[in-house]
């Protein structure tokens, strides 16, 4: 499913669009930077302020630093922002991921003075980075090769987008009915202290706030559907990584596996709904490809990507 959402939205944008993208450097530029700088920056500054439990900020300093979630190809695509940028970001961030998310963790990690011999699933990270790139590359395949198959990569993509919620949302709830208790007292997700909630929103809030202001920087000649290209590839972190980083470094706790897994969790259901009401807001605003008087149903439904 990963690899048909990725490479149906890759196949759906205009190759000359993703290379004018790829050449013009600001958009991809302002991008990288929030993405590998800001955000880990703002993980790391919200655990020293918030100050949260270990094994919840080692688990919030992964996510904030795991870059390029999927779904924000899917969310660019189905809102009309910039798709041609967003599918660039996925594409050079993930690359650039399996470089900066050791060394961002190792920084950060130190800094924190937290436990660096933590065990990562750097194989499942890696994993995963690949089926992205080779996904991105079909993708740009079809889409060069075949350029009359866009209209259903598009299709492709965002069906299987759906269908990777639906599988999710499925797997957690199965995931919660199968736990079982062990000796120590599990919170489960709702039932926690409102500072851990404020300590795993902020980062979301504070980046989608900064990286909207960096984006919008005179200098950088951004349109603003690249701005909310921008923010939602920032944002839009891969809760996957530290889900499996929460899974596998305290699975000899349950009160700790609850607590971390939590994280990820708590993110993730925050982001889909912030995001889609940011989107909403910035569509009526006229700040996105599809023009603000269309329906709802029209906008989502409506391919609004200009040619290159």
């Amino acid at each position: 499913l990963l690899f048909l959402l990725v490479s149906g939205l890759a196949g759906s944008v205009d190759i000359r669009s993703l290379r004018a993208q790829l050449r013009r450097k600001s958009g991809i530029g302002c991008g990288l930077l929030c993405q590998f700088v800001l955000m880990p920056l703002i993980g790391f500054v919200v655990i020293k302020i918030m100050k949260p439990e270990p094994h919840v900020g080692l688990v919030l300093l992964v996510l904030t630093s795991s870059s390029g979630g999927a779904y924000s190809n899917w969310w660019c695509s189905i809102f009309n922002a910039d798709l041609a940028l967003s599918v660039a970001m996925t594409a050079v961030s993930t690359v650039m991921s399996a470089g900066m998310l050791p060394a961002n963790l190792s920084l950060y990690l130190s800094l924190l003075d937290a436990d660096s011999r933590v065990e990562m699933p750097w194989g499942s990270i890696f994993q995963g980075l690949g089926v992205v790139i080779l996904a991105i590359l079909s993708g740009i395949f079809v889409s060069t090769k075949f350029p009359k198959l866009k209209v259903w990569m598009a299709r492709i993509g965002n069906a299987a987008g759906i269908v990777l919620v639906v599988v999710t949302a499925l797997a957690s709830v199965v995931g919660k009915k199968k736990r079982r208790e062990g000796s120590e007292s599990v919170t489960p997700p709702w039932g926690h202290e409102p500072a851990f909630y404020a300590t795993v929103v902020l980062p979301f809030v504070i980046s989608v706030l900064a990286s909207l202001l960096i984006s919008s920087l005179r200098c950088l000649r951004l349109q603003r559907p690249e701005r909310v290209a921008i923010v939602v590839e920032v944002c839009y972190q891969n809760i996957g990584i530290s889900s499996a980083v929460a899974i596998s470094a305290f699975c000899s706790s349950p009160k700790e596996l609850a607590d971390a897994a939590a994280v990820p969790l708590i993110y993730g259901l925050m982001e889909a709904v912030c995001l889609a009401a940011f989107c909403l807001a910035m569509w009526k605003a006229g700040w996105t490809y599809a023009p603000p008087k269309v329906t709802l149903l029209a906008a989502i439904r409506g391919d609004y990507q200009p040619p290159a």
